[in-house]
């Protein structure tokens, strides 16, 4: 391997990462390694999409044979020749400091009345269930077999360090990686370079694409980046927490978190409150589902007067969700990032990528359930991403905001 590349990130917002037992211990190589292929593929749809002249098919050809002499993939015989295997680097983490830490034994996060909402049960419940990575840098190595590997990789290194994560709830900020160093360059190291290492990324990718058929970088992305704030990284999710929970949540006695319910909320929300409690009430099923949902899947509604009403993506086997289609959930399409600057993380940004794509294959249904009953509808009535849109202008307005795509 004649070419070394690396590439240093901090763990910015806490990473609920862990093994088989769901246990934190350190980053392991195997899930970076993962985060690296997810936004190569996002970066190189439109280019790819573009040498097969709008052939979604044959760019998807394409798309997975590349992807897989970079990253490899399972080997297999065809014709007496060997296809597949080991890619085109070796990968492994250096200055691996990060260790897992309990979160209810740590002050700083006992105070999390709106973060649980972006935590979610799986992860709080009365106390955080899991321990996490809060703090320490880690160095991505990679030894490449050449320079042109080198410089196919070092897009998705940077957009991973500028806009991801890692671990349980990374698209809601739980997380944030933020790049500090690549191939002996500083990286980001204050708002001003971090927007312009943005841009300069952005001008690399072809956006083509209005509807990609997987998460990718199309005509339809936004990218928003707020203004640089005195918050550590916690608070600064606490606001993005708030934000959301008063948009997206019904709440109860008129009250979200004791303030009151309509306060920065959508504009369907009431509309769609009538339609789950239209369903969970067998009264005749409304003419599309709730707007909400394009948030990502599944989704479940606990209702104080009529019961709970979960939807999933799916399709139904003998009145029962198939268990062979290995498909029951749609993630969010929206991408929050929390980066950091100076010394002790005191300054921060909230950064939103929006990747509007495909929200279902055309063939795949929604299921819902209410009153242990299954009921399928198909995926053309919720292919609405209007409030996305709608939470985007709420939370991110202009001039406190700046667009970078």
């Amino acid at each position: 391997m004649p070419y070394t590349l690396s590439a240093t990130y901090e763990i910015v917002t806490p990473m609920f990462i862990g093994d088989a037992q769901q246990e934190a211990q350190t980053v392991q190589p195997a899930s970076v390694k993962g985060a690296l292929r997810f936004w190569w593929r996002a970066l190189n749809w439109g280019t790819i999409l573009a040498e097969n002249d709008g052939s979604e098919v044959e760019a998807l050809k394409q798309l997975h044979c590349e992807e897989g002499k970079l990253f490899g993939k399972a080997a297999e015989e065809v014709k007496k020749k060997q296809i597949g295997g080991q890619g085109g680097f070796l990968l492994r983490l250096i200055s691996n400091t990060p260790r897992a830490v309990n979160l209810n034994q740590e002050k700083e996060y006992q105070e999390n009345t709106w973060q649980s909402y972006l935590l979610g049960l799986g992860l709080f419940r009365g106390g955080y269930n899991r321990k996490a990575l809060t703090s320490g840098t880690f160095t991505v190595e990679l030894f490449c077999r050449n320079n042109e590997i080198a410089e196919k990789i070092k897009p998705a290194l940077r957009a991973w360090g500028l806009l991801g994560g890692l671990g349980s709830r990374n698209r809601k900020g739980l997380g944030s990686v933020a790049i500090r160093e690549l191939d002996g360059r500083t990286i980001a190291q204050d708002y001003e370079s971090y927007c312009d290492e943005l841009k300069g990324l952005m001008q690399q990718v072809d956006c083509v694409d209005d509807n990609p058929p997987f998460t990718a970088f199309g005509n339809k992305t936004q990218i928003k980046v707020s203004e640089q704030a005195t918050q550590n990284p916690w608070e600064q999710l606490g606001t993005i927490a708030e934000t959301m929970q008063m948009f997206r949540s019904w709440g109860r006695n008129g009250n979200v978190n004791r303030k009151p319910r309509h306060e920065n909320s959508y504009s369907e929300k009431r509309n769609d409150h009538d339609r789950i409690y239209a369903i969970a009430r067998n009264d005749p099923p409304p003419n599309d589902l709730p707007h909400s949902i394009t948030f990502g899947l599944p989704r479940q509604y606990n209702l104080s007067q009529a019961g709970g009403v979960e939807i999933i993506p799916g399709k139904l086997s003998n009145g029962q969700p198939d268990k062979q289609l290995k498909r029951a959930r749609r993630a969010s399409p929206l991408f929050i990032h929390i980066h950091s600057f100076g010394k002790n993380q005191k300054e921060t940004v909230a950064v939103y990528t929006f990747l509007p794509a495909t929200f279902l294959p055309p063939d795949d249904k929604i299921l819902l359930q209410k009153s242990g009953q299954w009921v399928e509808k198909p995926t053309n009535l919720i292919a609405d991403w209007s409030v996305i849109e709608e939470y985007l202008d709420k939370a991110a307005p202009k001039p406190r905001w700046e667009q970078i795509s």
